[in-house]
């Protein structure tokens, strides 16, 4: 995919001082002419100074900066630049991955703060990132409300045994992270993820009913998937959904459109 270098920052302000640089009346020498010290045309000097520093933020693993750098001289010499500035930027997109990759599964494994970490660290890399983006939403959410249940002067409803098999507040804010997390998992394609994340889930809290409902919602997803190219595996999905929610609605419908007889 061809790269856009406006779309840098900035951008925009370094090409109005190209701009401004070129419009002087000192004629440049050729690319390839070498530069007597002192005597360095002002796009000269603007171009060695550009090169030092992308060299340097690179030595400095410094990627995000370096393909910058690099994106500012491919505008002034293509040829000789926009090698460096696709090298650059494929470092930056093998990081942010790296990064996501991890922050994916340290979610699974319930560690929130590293993967909050992670996910930042992924967004310093590539800003434009939705999944990393609606993950740290989510994270902040489930703080929010649990800060929110921790203030001075919220009580707790008098303690019956009816009362005692429902979620606790922190429980509800813990199961509205993980289910943000799993729905991000399952809408980036890791639908096994978002199941194994499910599963744990309601280990820890069985009466959870919101991860039940979602967790069939995902094996019926997969039914319907296959309903028509592997029945077989059809029929397997629609049992998984009716073992976690027996009352399932379009798991029961799907059960009973793959029992009936096939038209010929």
């Amino acid at each position: 995919m061809t790269r856009r270098f406006a779309t840098l920052p900035s951008l925009g302000l370094v090409l109005v001082c190209c701009g401004l640089l070129a419009a002087c009346h000192t004629a440049a020498p050729g690319r390839g002419a070498t530069v007597p010290a002192g005597s360095a045309t002002p796009i000269q000097s603007f171009e060695r100074q550009q090169q030092e520093r992308a060299l340097a933020f690179e030595r400095q693993n410094r990627w995000p900066e370096a393909a910058e750098r690099w994106a500012v001289l491919a505008l002034l010499d293509p040829g000789r630049y926009k090698d460096r500035f696709d090298t650059a930027q494929a470092r930056v997109d093998t990081a942010a991955e790296e990064y996501l990759a991890r922050a994916r599964q340290a979610s699974r494994k319930g560690d929130v703060a590293g993967a909050e970490q992670l996910y930042l660290a992924s967004l310093a890399m590539r800003p434009d990132r939705p999944e990393a983006i609606e993950a740290l939403r989510a994270i902040e959410r489930a703080r929010n409300q649990r800060e929110f249940l921790r203030k001075p002067g919220r009580t707790l409803a008098p303690h019956t045994e009816a009362s005692s098999q429902r979620a606790t507040p922190a429980a509800s804010s813990d199961s509205i992270l993980e289910l943000e997390q799993a729905s991000n998992l399952a809408t980036d394609g890791d639908v096994a993820g978002a199941v194994d994340l499910l599963e744990k889930r309601l280990v820890n809290a069985p009466a959870d009913e919101a991860a039940r409902r979602q967790l069939a919602d995902l094996h019926l997803k997969t039914g319907r998937k296959l309903q028509t190219v592997d029945p077989a595996g059809a029929r397997a999905a629609v049992a998984r959904a009716l073992k976690v929610d027996p009352k399932h609605p379009g798991a029961l419908a799907l059960a009973r459109q793959l029992a009936a007889p096939r038209a010929k």
